[in-house]
């Protein structure tokens, strides 16, 4: 069992109808480090499953990159707004070479109008998405850097080994200096990150 049917039955609107039927829409593909797989310019109507990887969601504000988000595995929805059509201002780009399902919503409305299940799934994925980018902002909230850096390491601890300490530094909203200080600080009172 891949990744990819072991989260759709791991779901709660999962049944078998529903999960044969996503599954056999999902289409396998690999992905070189250094490919951008969305932007404002090119967006599709693609819905990404990550089986293993890693990618990285960031916006170009006054020329300067700004990560926001990170993803081993996971649902990643089209860039651009599927029914809004309203482009988003941000990036996906591959830091290491990453297998994904892809999954074209054009294809699979008109399938998911005529089954119930298929359609409460891709609900559920879409609403999961939507807790995750919560999740994020509230991370953001934490007032504290070094309680920020501390949740990171709790939630994603390979985060740390395998991003630089600029992807770091912006998805903790410091800079590298205070990033790298707070490591130092966080190292010192731990054996091991």
């Amino acid at each position: 069992m891949n990744k990819l049917e072991e989260k759709l039955w791991s779901m709660k609107t999962a049944n078998r109808k529903g999960v044969e039927e996503i599954q056999s829409l999902f289409t396998p593909v690999n992905l070189r480090k250094g490919l951008i797989i969305g932007s404002p310019d090119y967006s599709s109507p693609i819905l990404h499953f990550i089986e293993e990887g890693l990618v990285m969601g960031y916006s170009i504000i006054d020329g300067v990159d700004h990560p926001s988000w990170l993803a081993e595995q996971g649902f990643i929805p089209p860039i651009g707004g599927f029914f809004s059509k309203q482009p988003l201002e941000e990036f996906v780009q591959v830091l290491e070479n990453t297998k994904v399902w892809y999954l074209n919503l054009t294809k699979t409305e008109s399938q998911a109008q005529k089954n119930n299940d298929l359609y409460r799934m891709l609900l559920e994925i879409f609403e999961e998405n939507l807790q995750l980018t919560r999740q994020r902002e509230m991370f953001l909230r934490i007032p504290s850097a070094k309680n920020r850096f501390s949740k990171l390491i709790h939630c994603h601890k390979p985060y740390i080994y395998k991003v630089n300490n600029e992807i770091l530094a912006a998805l903790l909203n410091v800079s590298k200096n205070h990033l790298i200080k707070i490591k130092s600080l966080h190292a010192k009172s731990h054996l091991d990150y």
